[in-house]
């Protein structure tokens, strides 16, 4: 599932929308695996960090596309989620 989300949000005409952005979806698709090997391992306190490090890069994005957007919010989600258990 986390290998279908980063590579959606690569495709070719979101690349000509977004030209001057530099999206490594490889490094997405790394956090969320990462993400969830630390959750089921039970260390929340790592998992916390990459998750959080995973929005400060989405955040960072200037001109964000919807798949982009639709992803931070995820993300979010899972960030606030995460952070009352």
């Amino acid at each position: 599932m986390t290998k279908g989300i980063a590579s959606e949000i690569n495709r070719p005409q979101e690349l000509e929308e977004n030209e001057g952005v530099n999206v490594d979806t490889a490094a997405i698709e790394k956090s969320l695996e990462r993400t969830k090997w630390f959750l089921w391992h039970g260390n929340v306190y790592r998992a916390l960090e990459v998750i959080e490090d995973l929005e400060c890069r989405l955040e960072s994005i200037e001109e964000i596309s919807e798949k982009q957007r639709k992803l931070l919010k995820a993300v979010k989600g899972v960030l606030a989620a995460t952070r009352r258990r």
